[in-house]
């Protein structure tokens, strides 16, 4: 069985140089035509007294380089063009002259100490142009968690380009055939480390994550009927949220991780309802006959987006924590689904139907300035935005069977994120806080 624990230890961060981190903002992550940031990463520099026969150091890289690449942010310029291949960190030691005639903007530098039981990267991250440090710091782990080092240090040299941290690291919950039955699967953004999570030989459906990062709610038909239950992480156990009469599903979990938001048809009709962690404190919100699914809170945690075809067909509507004041949100479109809200509580993105196929869409919580985000290229399903909010992952099937793929905010950008041989459905974007997962 799975289980985890909080990597808190794992790693330590020590700031080396805080007086030379500037708040410039090189890269806007939002901005539909911005081109790739060209930036060298050469060798890291032995600064150790014990040699790297495991080839760390290699592997790290390796992490930072692919991961820099997936954020569609950098251009990493080939190494072979590099004037200089490894030298020192410091400012004083580096000719930018050389790094800038090859294209260069940025320039992250590192050295490493292999010991006895970790490794040690000192970084550093420099503006060619200006000659100037942005960004120092110290990461220390065990070799065993080399890839969570290398995407630490990858999130720190988005920060010190975009000033926002990356989201590499996170993990994609989300729904594979692979057994010929619908199981819950995570792997990291990156595509690595593809772990099972649901053994029930049955059908489960929407994962999603807790605010803290160690939990996953979900539907399961197991023992037959619809129930919710809850995955925890950290002891490998499931236990049983709702089992009542009828349906339970569609559940998505509160910022403050103290309730649960779902949809119950036990009273008659498909209402959403807020329970508690335990399963007790059963407050209804809606109160109309026909469909009210896909319950979705706002990051403050006063409102809810939902599904409700109320008005004849399905559509995104939003609503008060307590249930007031709805407001119907989409009115374009015959079939609008999977409303999600984004962590800065500006937009909503969801998945509709104009035509024969499902595209995704994001719109302000107020139903104004709708855009459309994909077009022409198969069934657009189930978004999730990453924890910075400049992301979305969803479900295509535009290469044929449904896969996962990652695309920016505004849409330009667009990367296949898992190659399963069998689908992959509904992803939900873990929050930032790490897991180690073991067997």
């Amino acid at each position: 069985m799975m289980k985890a624990r909080l990597m808190m230890l794992l790693l330590t961060l020590a700031v080396l140089v805080p007086s030379l981190i500037f708040a410039k903002v090189y890269i806007t992550i939002d901005s539909p035509g911005m081109k790739r940031f060209p930036i060298a990463i050469p060798e890291f520099t032995d600064i150790g007294d014990k040699p790297d026969t495991q080839g760390y150091a290699r592997r790290i890289l390796q992490v930072i380089e692919k991961d820099l690449d997936l954020s569609g942010l950098f251009q990493v310029i080939d190494p072979k063009a590099y004037l200089e291949k490894a030298g020192g960190l410091k400012r004083e030691e580096i000719n930018f002259q050389d790094w800038s005639s090859i294209g260069a903007e940025g320039l992250v530098k590192g050295g490493y100490a292999v010991k006895a039981r970790e490794v040690k990267v000192d970084l550093r991250i420099y503006d060619v142009i200006q000659g100037l440090q942005i960004s120092g710091k110290s990461f220390i782990g065990i070799p065993r968690h080399l890839r969570d080092m290398g995407h630490m240090i990858a999130n720190e040299i988005v920060r010190a380009f975009t000033g926002t941290d990356g989201f590499f690291g996170t993990r994609l919950a989300f729904i594979s055939t692979a057994t010929g039955n619908k199981e819950i699967y995570i792997v990291d953004i990156d595509g690595e480390n593809m772990r099972r999570v649901t053994f029930d030989n049955s059908i489960a459906l929407s994962p999603s994550w807790s605010p803290d990062g160690t939990k996953l709610v979900f539907t399961s038909y197991k023992r037959k009927s619809p129930h919710l239950y809850i995955y925890d992480f950290l002891t490998g156990k499931t236990a049983v949220l709702s089992d009542r009469p009828g349906l339970n599903i569609g559940a998505s979990w509160s910022p403050d991780g103290k309730s649960i938001a779902c949809t119950l048809s036990f009273e008659g009709s498909s209402e959403i309802y807020t329970i508690g962690r335990d399963g007790g404190n059963l407050t209804r919100l809606t109160h109309t006959y026909g469909i009210n699914v896909s319950p979705s809170w706002s990051p403050d945690g006063k409102r809810i987006a939902f599904v409700s075809d109320r008005g004849g067909s399905p559509q995104v509507y939003t609503m008060d924590s307590d249930g007031h004041n709805v407001q119907r949100v989409t009115f374009s479109g015959s079939y609008n689904v999977s409303p999600v809200w984004s962590p800065q509580g500006d937009r909503l993105v969801y998945s509709g139907l104009e035509g024969n196929s499902f595209d995704i869409y994001i719109i302000s919580p107020d139903g104004s300035d709708p855009v459309r985000l994909t077009q022409n290229e198969g069934n657009n399903e189930s978004p999730s935005w990453s924890p910075d909010g400049h992301y979305i992952v969803f479900t295509s099937t535009r290469d044929g069977r449904p896969e996962l793929y990652l695309m920016s905010a505004s849409g330009s950008y667009v990367r296949r994120l898992t190659e399963t041989h069998s689908g992959a459905m509904s992803p939900a974007w873990s929050p930032r806080v790490a897991l180690v997962l073991k067997d």
